[in-house]
């Protein structure tokens, strides 16, 4: 659960999902950059102190939603957020930028 109103990323909920924990939260938040409402999680409006206590609710009473939805969580972090991923992502950010670089060197 991340209750939180300001939450840059959500490094919390990259580590609960890397574990297979689905997440509950709020929308509006840096979690929604990894949390895929209905799949990896459940997101809510903000403020919804409700729902967001329904979301809980049921994924205590539906064991196997969790499961699922916890396995989808630690593809997700695995797949989008894993250390390798971020590399790849920084090699192809420094590749495109000393790309354009050159090309302006060459043009300029």
């Amino acid at each position: 659960v991340i209750p939180s109103k300001i939450e840059p990323f959500g490094l919390v909920a990259l580590e609960a999902m890397g574990v297979g924990t689905p997440v509950v939260g709020f929308r509006g938040t840096g979690i929604e950059e990894s949390v895929v409402d209905g799949q990896t999680g459940f997101l809510v409006p903000y403020g919804e102190i409700e729902q967001l206590g329904s979301a809980l609710i049921r994924l205590l009473s539906e064991p196997e939603l969790c499961q699922q939805m916890g396995s989808a969580a630690q593809k997700q972090c695995q797949e989008n957020f894993s250390l390798e991923k971020h590399i790849q992502k920084l090699e192809a950010l420094y590749s495109e930028v000393l790309s354009a670089q050159l090309l302006h060197t060459k043009n300029g």
